[in-house]
């Protein structure tokens, strides 16, 4: 066998190395590619790109992400004060795409143009699109719509020389009484509370045997209602439902949020039935919050626990919110006892401008409850639902 020469053999041993060095090569190319891949699909922009490829799970962060740039925006033309917002339903392919809708009146002296093109720079650092930006009624409002091509996230309309609203600082303290644990049972009791002459909001427990003729029952009586979703407690405890628990995948307590908000229909709002356990974790907090917010509804924290992070998670994802100031009738069947609570309720509300109260379908609290309508005209505090007192 000829053996080989020595050029051949060094030929081999320079190109060993370089074989070596491409593939090397090809590898941290595509390391340092996926990287950024990963890094891009994580950023607003990324997202927004998902989202338009019908991955709407990804719609609340991008909406989150343009509507931060948006308020910015806002505050450096001194217009977020003005701002009053609320939740619309657009339906595309299906799927019900919850959108926020903002009037912003800016008065004779507002500039149109710079408007439009402040809000403009602000969609393209979130890495949305102006889907349409046109003046109307002879050029007195822009109508700003935002989002992707498929999906609107923001509609803005921003109103040349409307009266700018100024907040009545004269105006009478407010009170919210809300009676919590309704579906049990449907009786004399029951019609009784339902029979009270003044503002009251009361929370259903969903899948319970007359969740749904009490909802039927309040809307008739001209009460507001709010779903009074079971969520875990710090302290094991039997339920009859199935609750909100601090070991659910997100998935699981999206579904189950859902589900019991189709259950009891007309729901302004939802509070917590429990949950000293489950409002002090965020994860589970922001999944709840979530859904809220895609229906445009608020949430009231009940704090059955002072380390409840509801309320503060709530007003930081821009959920309406409010949290209870007294349990009147906690531990309590003594009528002397609750009307001693409701006094202090009062008291706190004429301090504040504002106070919840929470209490339950007891005889012995609406004996005291009777006496609130009185009690609120004489201390001249206004009787609300609670959802005027929403932040």
């Amino acid at each position: 066998m000829p053996k080989r020469s020595r050029s051949t053999q060094s030929r081999k041993k320079q190109h060993t190395p370089v074989r070596v060095k491409l593939l090397l090569a090809f590898l941290v190319i595509t390391l340092v590619g996926g990287v950024g891949l990963v890094k891009y699909f994580k950023s607003p922009r990324g997202k927004a790109f998902l989202l338009e490829r019908g991955f709407t799970v990804y719609y609340d962060e991008v909406q989150d992400a343009v509507g931060k740039q948006l308020l910015d925006a806002l505050e450096q033309l001194r217009l977020r004060d003005r701002m009053k917002g609320r939740i619309e339903i657009k339906t595309v392919g299906g799927w019900k795409c919850y959108y926020k809708r903002w009037d912003v009146p800016c008065g004779d002296e507002c500039d149109l143009v710079r408007v439009n093109v402040a809000l403009t720079k602000a969609v393209r650092r979130a890495g949305l699109s102006v889907r349409e930006a046109v003046e109307e009624s002879d050029g007195n409002v822009l109508r700003f719509d935002v989002g992707t091509k498929k999906h609107r996230t923001h509609l803005i309309f921003i109103r040349k020389g409307e009266r700018i609203s100024i907040i009545d600082k004269t105006a009478r303290p407010k009170l919210a009484i809300v009676v919590d644990d309704f579906g049990y049972s449907k009786n004399s009791l029951i019609e009784d509370i339902f029979a009270l002459d003044f503002p009251l909001t009361i929370t259903i427990i969903p899948s319970l045997p007359h969740s749904e003729s009490i909802a039927a029952l309040a809307s008739r009586s001209g009460k507001e209602i709010l779903l009074h979703l079971p969520m875990e407690a710090e302290e094991p405890n039997d339920s009859d439902v199935e609750m909100v628990l601090t070991s659910m995948s997100n998935r699981r307590i999206r579904q189950l949020v859902e589900s019991y908000l189709e259950q009891i229909p007309g729901v302004s709002g939802v509070n917590n039935h429990m949950g000293s356990k489950a409002t002090q974790d965020e994860r589970v907090m922001r999944v709840v919050l979530s859904v809220l917010r895609r229906r445009g509804l608020f949430f009231l924290d009940s704090l059955t626990s002072h380390k409840s992070i509801a309320y503060n998670t709530a007003k930081s994802m821009g959920v309406g919110t409010a949290r209870n100031t007294i349990f009147l009738d906690a531990d309590a069947s003594d009528p002397n006892i609750i009307e001693e609570r409701l006094q202090r309720l009062v008291s706190i509300a004429r301090q504040r401008g504002r106070a919840v109260g929470i209490a339950h379908p007891k005889r012995w609290s609406l004996d005291v409850l009777r006496k609130s309508r009185a009690l609120c005209e004489v201390s001249g505090v206004q009787l609300v639902f609670v959802s005027e007192l929403i932040d």
